[in-house]
């Protein structure tokens, strides 16, 4: 049976918006979830691929997707959503890949007007909304669709050994899943057209010196500390996390009085919350 969760939640629609970064077809497709009910995907251009290429499981509400699409991770993403996910860590299974590149079967043939339905797809599925913490666990090569997933991502951490590149400009193309606006805000404009300009793997160390990753561990210890950290996060009340995420994310790209009065109903908001009024009543009792 296809491990098909359908929910409202943060992490559901995290991955759901991910499952728009996916491959052209010109066909709905249809698959049946657990309940019985059919799932009709019908968006004109737009099918799903399997789920054989994914590892999907989770351990104390971090949740693990993790591409497994042999050789080499060609980027062409499926997910779903667990109700029980309060973290969501993207990595991969492949020993020597992340993600090696776009999958360019789906660009064969592509011209302007199908190019800017998929990259406004893409546009439309990117993760600045998602309410979940986001972390990337990166080993191995990562270059294309795959590293530009990173980059919507809260944390990047990576192996010792992982490689990092923007390869588009040797097919005459550029990183189209918002990444041009993205490496811009992480790394900042300098950094981030050379870093496309020039089209080299980075080492480990390089990406993390110019900003594209957070943290390095070796190979071996990347899992399991990823896994610690998200669940440090996962212990968190939910709507503070989301409300922070929200004030970062979407209000660092607001005018800066507007983003201020963002700020100001996320605050208002969370003193509705059971764990507001919890957590201010014991820190009064306890000082």
């Amino acid at each position: 049976m296809i491990p098909w969760f359908l929910s409202t939640n943060s992490a559901g629609m995290i991955l759901t918006r991910l499952r728009f970064l996916i491959l052209p077809t010109i066909h709905m497709w249809k698959t049946q979830i657990p309940s019985g009910r059919s799932l009709m995907i019908s968006s004109g251009i737009w099918g799903i691929m399997a789920f054989e290429y994914l590892n999907l499981s989770v351990a104390n509400k971090v949740g693990w997707v993790e591409y497994n699409r042999l050789p080499f991770n060609g980027f062409n993403w499926e997910m779903l959503g667990q109700e029980d996910v309060r973290v969501v860590v993207l990595s991969s299974t492949l020993d020597n890949y992340f993600s090696a590149a776009t999958d360019l079967t789906i660009f064969d043939g592509i011209r302007p007007k199908k190019m800017r339905e998929w990259v406004k797809i893409c546009h439309g599925h990117l993760m600045q909304n998602a309410h979940n913490p986001l972390l990337a666990a990166i080993h191995g090569m990562a270059v294309g669709g795959g590293l530009e997933l990173t980059s919507h991502c809260d944390f990047c951490f990576a192996a010792e050994d992982a490689k990092i590149g923007q390869l588009e400009i040797a097919i005459n193309f550029i990183p189209p899943v918002g990444t041009t606006q993205t490496l811009a805000c992480l790394i900042g404009r300098p950094k981030a057209i050379k870093f496309l300009y020039d089209s080299k793997i980075l080492s480990a160390i390089k990406a993390l010196d110019i900003g594209l990753v957070d943290k390095l561990h070796p190979a071996e210890e990347l899992r399991p500390y990823v896994q610690s950290y998200a669940e440090s996060l996962a212990s968190n009340p939910t709507k503070v996390l989301a409300a922070i995420r929200r004030c970062i994310t979407l209000g660092g790209g607001m005018p800066f009085e507007k983003s201020l009065d963002y700020e100001i109903e996320q605050a208002a908001a969370l003193t509705d919350t059971p764990d507001f009024i919890e957590g201010v009543k014991t820190f009064l009792e306890k000082n």
